[in-house]
């Protein structure tokens, strides 16, 4: 009990630590930008994270038996997500598309409300009304009103579906094996997907070597934002079911917004404030935690579920779960278990873990 305490204080503080390196990815993104091309970008960005993971890598053994999720990782979760955000970000300002990745809690939690059984009640919903409104504000925008669709703004939303599904995939991925092995081969399968396009955009518009500024920027994207955020975000779903999680996604936005206008001087338009503190709020109706308030506690192991009246029927808001694999393989680490038990109440959730006590 005592070490998952310790792991989901840990996950609190890497879901933090992520929400702040993702904040200021679309700022040095629109910098980079403006030396290389969307393709070129995200390429070197993969290549650059996986400098630091695959000499990682061989420390655990590869997924190879959810090699097919994995590649469904690396799609979409990866190449698609990074794609439709930087080629978004060429097509509008970094405080827009700083907003607009308060979308990704809300499409997170009714992902994981259709896909992977969490609950979904009427705050939520509301949660996901009011954050569609905060959306709609940022991406109708036009001369004289809400009247043209920003193009760009659709390119950003399309990049947070992206991460939303990399969140959905994970959370059993990221239970069942090491962490960095199904990362390296997520982010292997996004590279070799990006680097065919990356080769005919160079054909076509030609390639200039960057400048050391967009140099470091690109190792900065790859390493920090993308190999290290990857990284904590895996260890973080070992601990919390994808919708608690998700709420430190809002962090994004509000770092995002800040370092646009410290750093490239951007000031959002009216709309674009509205929308966002529309966004904001909806996705902290959506992804705040829920009380465990008049739910009893699972019996230990072994032990025979109670009803409320003393009876063996099982409680049908108990699952059970596995303990999360090591990270990076080898011995077992020290909060693996033989099982644990969950209580589902209202979107929240406890685990009681029994230790592994064997010789």
């Amino acid at each position: 009990m005592a070490e998952t305490a310790t792991g989901q204080v840990r996950a609190v503080a890497a879901l933090a630590l992520a929400g702040v390196l993702w904040g200021t990815s679309d700022v040095a993104s629109k910098v980079a930008l403006e030396s290389i091309s969307p393709l070129m970008l995200t390429a070197l960005r993969f290549g650059a994270a996986l400098l630091i993971l695959w000499p990682l890598a061989w420390r655990g053994p590869l997924p190879l038996a959810s090699a097919g999720r994995c590649f469904l990782l690396g799609l979409v979760g990866v190449a698609g997500a990074y794609l439709l955000q930087n080629t978004g970000l060429e097509r509008t300002s970094a405080v827009n598309a700083s907003l607009l990745q308060a979308a990704g809690p809300v499409l997170v939690v009714a992902g994981a409300a259709l896909f992977l059984r969490e609950s979904l009640d009427r705050c939520r919903i509301a949660g996901t009304l009011l954050a569609l409104a905060g959306v709609t504000a940022i991406t109708l925008r036009g001369q004289e009103g809400l009247s043209q669709l920003g193009g760009g703004e659709l390119y950003i939303l399309g990049s947070a579906a992206c991460f939303a599904a990399f969140v959905l995939i994970g959370r059993q991925l990221f239970r069942d094996h090491d962490i960095i092995p199904v990362l390296t081969l997520a982010l292997t399968w996004a590279l070799l997907i990006v680097t065919p396009l990356a080769v005919v955009d160079v054909v076509n518009q030609g390639f200039a070597p960057p400048p050391p500024g967009t140099v470091a920027l690109v190792l900065y994207l790859g390493v920090g934002c993308s190999a290290l955020t990857y990284f904590l975000w895996g260890y973080a779903l070992r601990y919390f079911e994808a919708g608690q999680a998700a709420v430190f996604d809002n962090i994004v936005p509000v770092v995002g917004v800040v370092a646009a206008s410290l750093l490239l001087r951007e000031k959002p338009a009216a709309g674009a404030v509205l929308g966002g503190v529309l966004v904001v709020g909806g996705a902290w109706l959506v992804s705040r935690p829920r009380p465990l308030a008049g739910r009893p506690l699972a019996p230990a192991a072994g032990a025979p579920a109670q009803g409320r009246a003393g009876g063996a029927a099982a409680m049908p808001w108990r699952q059970p779960e596995r303990a999360p694999a090591p990270l990076l393989g080898g011995a077992p680490a020290p909060w693996r278990a033989h099982h644990a038990d969950r209580i589902m109440s209202d979107g929240g959730w406890r685990s009681n873990w029994q230790e592994d006590t064997s010789p």
